[in-house]
């Protein structure tokens, strides 16, 4: 494989040719360009991709961890990975693959997963936490209606945050606010 900009025109080449060997095996020898790779993967729906992004999951850099967490969401998230996703939710050095992976928690509907999701709601990370509460709003366990409206009445003490994130604290309690009727 190539380097630099000749290794993105390759890419380039190889998915306006369909060849998603080519993109599947970029994502191991090229982690640094794993996101382009990621991206059109997932918006060509190539599932056979997902055991080369489950091992994208454990690359040292977290911009390749990030695009595997995400196409992965959009491919459809293996049960094996959950595991894996729930540790990275927890103890990933970077604020941003956190987020995605507890986002993508929400994808499972598990409401295991309840207790860890709310608990995420007060992380230090505003990313981490307005994402726990997009996790909650899709997997829509009713039971996590309480701690979400604490959670989106806390941001109201930071204007920014409160700005940045009042639509995703709004749409989360609205989804299961519905979720509570049925």
């Amino acid at each position: 494989m190539a380097q630099g900009g000749d290794s993105v025109h390759r890419l380039a080449q190889a998915r306006s040719r369909g060849d998603t060997g080519y993109l599947i095996e970029a994502l191991r020898l090229e982690p640094e360009h794993a996101a382009l790779s990621a991206k059109w993967l997932a918006d060509d729906g190539v599932e056979a991709a997902i055991p080369a992004l489950v091992r994208l999951l454990d690359a040292a850099d977290p911009s390749a961890r990030f695009a595997a967490v995400k196409a992965l969401d959009r491919l459809g998230l293996p049960h094996e990975v959950k595991a894996r996703l729930v540790e990275i939710a927890q103890t990933d050095a970077d604020d941003g693959v956190r987020s995605w992976a507890t986002s993508a928690l929400g994808s499972y509907q598990d409401r295991e997963l309840t207790p860890l999701l709310v608990s995420l709601l007060a992380d230090r990370s505003w990313r981490v936490s307005s994402a726990a509460a997009l996790a909650l709003g899709k997997q829509g366990d009713a039971s996590a209606l309480e701690p979400l409206r604490r959670a989106q009445r806390a941001i109201r003490r930071s204007p920014a945050r409160f700005y940045l994130y009042r639509r995703v604290y709004g749409d989360a309690v609205r989804a299961l606010r519905k979720a509570e009727t049925r």
